[in-house]
């Protein structure tokens, strides 16, 4: 399994040009978007409130990693994981949910056989972005 510090350190050798960010809530969408512009070089953060529109700009144009909460207006982020997955098998995918485990629709091992990367409580996400990059 893929920790956070796996994907975001410097020393991961991964760099990222554009990032996905789908969260329902317009202010968690600014507050984790100025977390990974002000933690990460010279990355464009486009952020969206639905599944759909994060992956019509995926298709569209693409992107160096996917940041999406697991529960999303209208679908989840288990969707976007599928519909990324049949696209690009190898893009890094951050799913996110509320901090309690009951908020958690899923289990954490479905939501990894789905395809995606890492799975994680967003305060844990939103506290390890800034420390550690």
């Amino acid at each position: 399994m893929v920790s956070l510090t796996d994907l975001l350190t410097k020393e991961s050798g991964l760099t990222y040009e554009k990032i996905l960010l789908a969260d329902k809530c317009q202010k968690e969408q600014k507050t984790l978007q100025q977390l990974l512009k002000k933690n990460l070089e010279n990355v464009e953060v486009q952020c969206f409130g639905s599944a759909n529109e994060l992956i019509d700009t995926f298709y569209k144009e693409g992107s160096n990693l996917i940041v999406t909460s697991l529960n999303l207006s209208a679908s989840n982020g288990i969707q976007v994981v599928h519909q990324v997955r049949r696209f690009d098998k190898k893009i890094p995918i951050i799913l996110f949910y509320g901090d309690n485990q009951e908020d958690l629709e899923f289990s954490e091992s479905e939501v990894y056989s789905c395809g995606a990367t890492l799975v994680i409580p967003k305060t844990k996400f939103k506290s390890a972005i800034g420390p550690f990059i």
